[in-house]
């Protein structure tokens, strides 16, 4: 079974759909979606780097403080980075970015008609919040009603949870600490359907 929720439901949705010999179940929550909360995706993961390529050259991203826990991991790393070609790296974040680009005609960025086509497995799908700003709940019902077989359920959580999570991060150390509230509905979801597979 593929889960993952926020930028993960993105990449589990693309991981099954691309996928299919390996992918019994598929289960997503914080579906990221709406013009802002794509925005929001590339501005966080794409523009700091970009800009400091842009206005800094590859020191100036090795600098960078998203950089620095892959330089702490392996120091090498930043020897990587300092030796990428600064117009090839623009090339890149410019591609990346562009992956976030909120179209109109696709259910989430990257999923093509043919990836949907391919998604032949039970998906579960968890409605986020009205008061979800990044992860909308018109995206989540979108993929519920939009994907082959899917099932909408409720969050044993309420609307404002992204919201209240965003809020206590810097007390809890983690958005996502609330998550193992999931896993009775998850076990429960693949029970009743990959179980009778």
């Amino acid at each position: 079974m593929i889960a993952g929720g926020s930028g993960g439901s993105r990449i589990s949705l693309l991981a099954a759909a691309r996928n299919p010999d390996v992918t019994a179940g598929l289960a997503m929550w914080w579906i990221s979606g709406g013009v802002p909360g794509l925005l929001q995706l590339a501005g966080y993961y794409c523009m700091p780097s970009l800009d400091a390529a842009w206005h800094g050259g590859m020191e100036a991203v090795a600098d960078l403080d998203q950089w620095q826990e892959v330089i702490e991991r392996n120091p090498r790393n930043r020897d990587r980075i300092l030796a990428y070609d600064r117009e090839q790296f623009l090339q890149v974040m410019d591609r990346w970015a562009l992956a976030y680009c909120p179209c109109e005609d696709t259910l989430v960025p990257g999923l093509d008609p043919e990836d949907v086509a391919r998604l032949s497995t039970p998906i579960l799908v968890f409605r986020s919040g009205a008061s979800d700003m990044s992860h909308t709940r018109a995206t989540s019902e979108a993929l519920g009603a939009g994907l082959p077989g899917a099932e909408l359920a409720e969050p044993p959580w309420g609307d404002d949870e992204w919201n209240e999570r965003r809020a206590a991060v810097e007390e809890v150390g983690s958005l996502f600490v609330r998550w193992p509230l999931l896993v009775p509905q998850l076990i429960d979801w693949a029970d009743r359907t990959i179980g009778s597979n």
